[in-house]
């Protein structure tokens, strides 16, 4: 390899792999994805985290606590967990500033 150099090496192996390997699918060792979003959307999915999260923090600090105390076993748990999100959801619904992001993501959806 030193007397024929790495990258003229590198292209006869190459040209060896197609030649015995003409038809190879090489989508296997490529991950396509199925969409992407702008940046605007990533800046959007971002804040809007934040502010769910900033506007549920004070209910689910009370409820892990809450869980701190649970038990019963994992279906207890797992049981509770869909009665939190429930709950979760209804707070946000009751919430001013979530409702009017509701209402203008329902104006995007009909654009959709």
């Amino acid at each position: 390899m030193n007397l024929v150099q790495p990258q003229r090496f590198w292209n006869w192996l190459k040209d060896k792999l197609i030649e015995t390997f003409p038809k190879r699918d090489y989508n296997r060792a490529i991950t396509v994805p199925d969409y992407v979003l702008t940046d605007t959307m990533e800046e959007f999915n971002y804040r809007l985290k934040q502010k769910l999260m900033s506007t549920l923090s004070p209910n689910t600090d009370n409820i892990k606590s809450s869980y701190e105390q649970t038990s019963g076993g994992f279906l207890r748990t797992f049981e509770s967990l869909k009665y939190t999100k429930k709950y979760l959801k209804c707070v946000l619904e009751g919430n001013e500033s979530i409702k009017e992001i509701d209402s203008d993501l329902q104006d995007i959806l009909e654009k959709l």
